[in-house]
């Protein structure tokens, strides 16, 4: 039997109701992109190799926070940050920002997190000095907030410079796209439950939409998508039962990893789209070129398998090293190949590899790859001690859980709707992200499928 509801607990993030707090809850995350940078030794800069751009004097709200830079509540996010580089800061939890003879400077592309009132209310002040050697170069400084433009210059002349930039326009823009996002998240979620209920079938909200449910019974402010996990015999099932449900004509759609086109291949993951609706979508990106436009451009949920797994750690990675490359083949049949995405990762040193067999794999067809990816799936049929992802990020496929975490599921809720976690979500939840109750890292709190324009 499915079991009652679990208590959430406390949290600062509050349901969003306005530009101003999603601002104060998430923080503004802040780029400053250089299309030129030069070699520190020519800036008469020491002990620093890497190619810099200009030198950050100030960054925050119009006047410097008395209280310090740094946020005791949250490690990732900022009130300030400038040159000298305050004491309580870590440069490493923002990205592309060095720190050099004790300077603040930014690279070709450098990102942090800021989170102070008054940046919403009286604008974001921006000091920086341009270096000569960067002058007669046609360099150009970009600046925006939460991917809104805020500021682009061109730089042909050295000196310390001031600028007051107004960040509200940003930060209306992303609320509102995420009200709308959150509304139509809870659509789908609600259809979802209504044939899961009407044909008993097991699921669980799992990765951000569990963790909105524990910390504040909402989605989390800066979401915008939700996954559910579900275990393969029920999958199974309702892949009969959709085509009654949500047949031709339908307001809703399942889609199948092999419904984007001829030898055209995302992931694995199963999705249901509401038809009805739009909605600006990246997810495509990466098939562009080839994806039939059927689908795309409409709000989704994605739906991740839940596999039976071998007791065998041994045999585990064997089957789960099999699915990824696998899934690395049918990358051949993409558009395009991120180098980038994949950095900083724990696949960052397996590029190359997989290059190569994705040059192999766009000669076999696509539904081949799906086909043997199927097959190796099922290799246990009966359930053991442990369960895995099969169709989430490749990355993520060999991790294990127990089946116990999951089981009959828990109750929780999200706005007004009952929905079901992992019967031990506080276990799934440590596997999943390790100290969950501490603040997401910056670079997680933005939505992951807003595209802008």
């Amino acid at each position: 039997m499915r079991q009652n509801t679990i208590p959430t607990m406390p949290d600062e993030m509050m349901k969003i109701k306005s530009a101003e707090a999603l601002a104060s809850v998430k923080g503004i995350e802040i780029v400053i992109q250089c299309t030129k940078a030069t070699r520190s030794e020519r800036l008469g800069v020491s002990g620093e190799s890497r190619k810099l751009s200009i030198k950050l004097e100030y960054i925050g709200p119009v006047n410097k926070p008395e209280e310090g830079a740094g946020r005791a509540d949250d490690p990732y996010t900022y009130r300030y940050l400038g040159s000298p580089v305050p004491e309580e800061v870590d440069l490493r939890n923002t990205f592309g920002l060095v720190s050099a003879e004790n300077a603040v400077w930014t690279t070709h592309w450098s990102n942090m997190f800021l989170r102070d009132d008054r940046i919403y209310s009286t604008g974001l002040k921006i000091i920086y000095t341009v270096p000569k050697e960067l002058t007669g170069r046609h360099a150009v400084l970009k600046i925006s907030a939460d991917d809104f433009l805020l500021m682009e210059k061109e730089l042909t002349e050295a000196g310390t410079f001031e600028e007051i930039l107004n960040v509200r326009p940003a930060e209306q823009a992303l609320a509102a796209y995420l009200e709308n996002a959150h509304r139509q998240q809870k659509a789908i979620l609600k259809e979802w439950i209504r044939v899961c209920g009407k044909y008993g079938l097991r699921y669980y909200l799992i990765c951000g939409s569990a963790l909105g449910v524990i910390r504040n019974r909402d989605f989390i402010p800066w979401d915008d998508d939700t996954d559910v996990a579900m275990p393969r015999e029920d999958y199974d099932r309702l892949k009969e039962i959709a085509e009654k449900e949500w047949s031709a004509g339908s307001a809703y759609h399942l889609l199948y990893p092999d419904q984007l086109g001829k030898d055209v291949f995302l992931d694995y993951m199963t999705r249901l789209v509401w038809m009805e609706e739009t909605a600006p979508n990246t997810l495509f990106d990466r098939v562009k070129e080839k994806v039939d436009t059927t689908y795309t451009g409409h709000p989704m949920l994605d739906i991740y398998i839940l596999e039976n797994g071998a007791d065998s750690l041994l045999l585990h990675r064997l089957q789960t090293s099999l699915i990824q490359g696998i899934y690395v083949l049918a990358m051949g049949h993409r558009s395009t190949f991120d180098r980038e995405s994949y950095q900083y990762t724990a696949l960052s040193s397996k590029v190359k590899a997989a290059e190569v067999l994705m040059r192999i794999g766009k000669h076999i067809p696509v539904r081949f790859l799906l086909a043997w990816y199927e097959h190796v799936c099922r290799w246990f049929r009966k359930p053991g001690k442990f369960c895995f992802q099969s169709n989430g990020y490749i990355g993520c496929i060999p991790w294990r859980f127990e089946q116990t975490w999951f089981g009959e599921g828990k109750k929780g809720c999200l706005q007004d709707l009952e929905v079901y976690l992992p019967a031990d979500p506080d276990r799934y939840l440590h596997r999943q992200y390790g100290d969950y109750k501490r603040p997401a890292h910056g670079r997680t709190r933005k939505p992951v499928h807003r595209s802008v324009q």
